[in-house]
Protein backbone atom coordinates (compact mmCIF):
# COMPACT_ATOMS: atom_id res chain seq x y z
CA UNK A 1 0.00 0.00 0.00
CA UNK A 2 1.18 3.22 -0.90
CA UNK A 3 1.06 5.97 1.51
CA UNK A 4 0.74 8.54 -1.14
CA UNK A 5 -1.47 7.26 -3.74
CA UNK A 6 -3.28 9.32 -6.19
CA UNK A 7 -6.66 7.97 -6.72
CA UNK A 8 -8.44 9.53 -9.65
CA UNK A 9 -11.82 8.85 -8.07
CA UNK A 10 -10.80 10.70 -4.97
CA UNK A 11 -9.63 13.69 -7.01
CA UNK A 12 -12.81 13.64 -9.00
CA UNK A 13 -14.90 13.41 -5.84
CA UNK A 14 -13.00 16.31 -4.29
CA UNK A 15 -13.45 18.45 -7.40
CA UNK A 16 -17.16 17.60 -7.53
CA UNK A 17 -17.50 18.34 -3.81
CA UNK A 18 -15.81 21.75 -4.27
CA UNK A 19 -18.05 22.58 -7.24
CA UNK A 20 -21.20 21.48 -5.39
CA UNK A 21 -20.08 23.39 -2.31
CA UNK A 22 -19.43 26.46 -4.46
CA UNK A 23 -22.86 26.19 -6.11
CA UNK A 24 -24.60 25.67 -2.77
CA UNK A 25 -22.75 28.68 -1.30
CA UNK A 26 -23.49 30.76 -4.36
CA UNK A 27 -27.17 29.82 -4.44
CA UNK A 28 -27.88 30.03 -0.72
CA UNK A 29 -25.33 32.58 0.45
CA UNK A 30 -24.09 34.82 -2.37
CA UNK A 31 -27.45 35.35 -4.18
CA UNK A 32 -29.26 36.56 -1.03
CA UNK A 33 -26.29 38.79 -0.21
CA UNK A 34 -26.30 40.21 -3.77
CA UNK A 35 -30.07 40.68 -3.57
CA UNK A 36 -29.76 42.50 -0.21
CA UNK A 37 -26.93 44.68 -1.56
CA UNK A 38 -28.99 45.57 -4.67
CA UNK A 39 -32.01 46.41 -2.50
CA UNK A 40 -29.84 48.60 -0.32
CA UNK A 41 -28.33 50.33 -3.35
CA UNK A 42 -31.83 50.96 -4.72
CA UNK A 43 -32.97 52.21 -1.31
CA UNK A 44 -29.93 54.52 -1.05
CA UNK A 45 -30.49 55.76 -4.61
CA UNK A 46 -34.17 56.37 -3.81
CA UNK A 47 -33.21 58.30 -0.68
CA UNK A 48 -30.68 60.32 -2.68
CA UNK A 49 -33.35 61.16 -5.26
CA UNK A 50 -35.78 62.07 -2.47
CA UNK A 51 -33.13 64.32 -0.86
CA UNK A 52 -32.45 65.97 -4.25
CA UNK A 53 -36.18 66.62 -4.74
CA UNK A 54 -36.52 68.02 -1.22
CA UNK A 55 -33.43 70.16 -1.74
CA UNK A 56 -34.86 71.50 -5.03
CA UNK A 57 -38.19 72.11 -3.30
CA UNK A 58 -36.44 73.88 -0.42
CA UNK A 59 -34.52 76.07 -2.87
CA UNK A 60 -37.76 76.85 -4.69
CA UNK A 61 -39.48 77.74 -1.40
CA UNK A 62 -36.49 79.85 -0.41
CA UNK A 63 -36.67 81.66 -3.75
CA UNK A 64 -40.42 82.29 -3.28
CA UNK A 65 -39.80 83.46 0.28
CA UNK A 66 -37.10 85.89 -0.86
CA UNK A 67 -39.38 87.20 -3.62
CA UNK A 68 -42.17 87.75 -1.10
CA UNK A 69 -39.76 89.42 1.32
CA UNK A 70 -38.53 91.72 -1.45
CA UNK A 71 -42.14 92.37 -2.45
CA UNK A 72 -43.03 93.26 1.15
CA UNK A 73 -39.97 95.50 1.46
CA UNK A 74 -40.95 97.29 -1.74
CA UNK A 75 -44.55 97.54 -0.55
CA UNK A 76 -43.41 99.02 2.77
CA UNK A 77 -41.19 101.49 0.91
CA UNK A 78 -44.12 102.46 -1.32
CA UNK A 79 -46.40 102.80 1.71
CA UNK A 80 -43.83 104.92 3.52
CA UNK A 81 -43.28 107.07 0.43
CA UNK A 82 -47.04 107.49 0.02
CA UNK A 83 -47.45 108.39 3.69
CA UNK A 84 -44.62 110.92 3.45
CA UNK A 85 -46.18 112.40 0.32
CA UNK A 86 -49.59 112.68 2.01
CA UNK A 87 -47.98 114.16 5.13
CA UNK A 88 -46.12 116.71 3.02
CA UNK A 89 -49.32 117.61 1.17
CA UNK A 90 -51.18 117.95 4.47
CA UNK A 91 -48.32 120.05 5.88
CA UNK A 92 -48.43 122.36 2.87
CA UNK A 93 -52.23 122.64 3.15
CA UNK A 94 -52.01 123.49 6.86
CA UNK A 95 -49.26 126.06 6.23
CA UNK A 96 -51.30 127.56 3.38
CA UNK A 97 -54.40 127.80 5.59
CA UNK A 98 -52.35 129.32 8.41
CA UNK A 99 -50.87 131.88 6.00
CA UNK A 100 -54.34 132.72 4.69
CA UNK A 101 -55.68 133.11 8.23
CA UNK A 102 -52.68 135.24 9.17
CA UNK A 103 -53.25 137.43 6.12
CA UNK A 104 -56.95 137.72 7.01
CA UNK A 105 -56.06 138.64 10.59
CA UNK A 106 -53.50 141.21 9.42
CA UNK A 107 -55.94 142.61 6.86
CA UNK A 108 -58.67 142.82 9.50
CA UNK A 109 -56.28 144.43 11.98
CA UNK A 110 -55.14 146.93 9.33
CA UNK A 111 -58.77 147.69 8.44
CA UNK A 112 -59.66 148.22 12.10
CA UNK A 113 -56.55 150.33 12.63
CA UNK A 114 -57.37 152.45 9.58
CA UNK A 115 -61.00 152.78 10.73
CA UNK A 116 -59.86 153.72 14.25
CA UNK A 117 -57.34 156.20 12.80
CA UNK A 118 -60.04 157.70 10.59
CA UNK A 119 -62.41 157.86 13.58
CA UNK A 120 -59.74 159.54 15.73
CA UNK A 121 -58.98 162.05 12.94
CA UNK A 122 -62.67 162.84 12.54
CA UNK A 123 -63.03 163.27 16.30
CA UNK A 124 -59.90 165.45 16.35
CA UNK A 125 -61.22 167.48 13.44
CA UNK A 126 -64.59 167.89 15.22
CA UNK A 127 -62.86 168.90 18.46
CA UNK A 128 -60.61 171.28 16.53
CA UNK A 129 -63.60 172.74 14.74
CA UNK A 130 -65.40 173.15 18.07
CA UNK A 131 -62.36 174.85 19.59
CA UNK A 132 -61.97 177.11 16.58
CA UNK A 133 -65.68 177.87 16.77
CA UNK A 134 -65.43 178.62 20.51
CA UNK A 135 -62.35 180.81 19.95
CA UNK A 136 -64.02 182.63 17.11
CA UNK A 137 -67.13 183.12 19.23
CA UNK A 138 -65.04 184.51 22.07
CA UNK A 139 -63.08 186.77 19.71
CA UNK A 140 -66.18 188.07 18.06
CA UNK A 141 -68.03 188.39 21.33
CA UNK A 142 -65.47 190.69 22.81
CA UNK A 143 -63.83 193.18 20.57
CA UNK A 144 -62.15 194.99 23.36
CA UNK A 145 -58.43 194.79 22.83
CA UNK A 146 -55.52 193.07 21.12
CA UNK A 147 -54.27 191.88 24.52
CA UNK A 148 -57.50 190.01 25.07
CA UNK A 149 -57.20 188.56 21.58
CA UNK A 150 -53.66 187.43 22.35
CA UNK A 151 -54.77 185.83 25.63
CA UNK A 152 -57.68 184.02 23.89
CA UNK A 153 -55.31 182.86 21.18
CA UNK A 154 -52.86 181.47 23.80
CA UNK A 155 -55.73 179.78 25.62
CA UNK A 156 -56.87 178.21 22.37
CA UNK A 157 -53.37 176.91 21.64
CA UNK A 158 -53.03 175.48 25.13
CA UNK A 159 -56.33 173.57 24.70
CA UNK A 160 -55.15 172.24 21.35
CA UNK A 161 -51.78 171.32 22.82
CA UNK A 162 -49.56 173.52 20.65
CA UNK A 163 -46.95 175.84 22.15
CA UNK A 164 -47.95 179.42 22.48
CA UNK A 165 -46.48 181.73 19.88
CA UNK A 166 -46.58 185.50 20.03
CA UNK A 167 -49.41 186.98 18.06
CA UNK A 168 -48.27 189.75 15.78
CA UNK A 169 -50.69 192.35 14.66
CA UNK A 170 -50.45 194.00 11.32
Amino acid sequence: MDIIAINPFSILATVVNVIVLFLILKFFLLKPIDRILKEREELIEGEREKVRKEEDEALSLKKEYMEKVNELVQMSKDTLSDAQSRAETEYERIISEANEKAEDILSSANSRALARDKQLREESAKQFAELVGQAAAKVTASKESPELDSRLYDEFLSKVGAPAAPLTSK
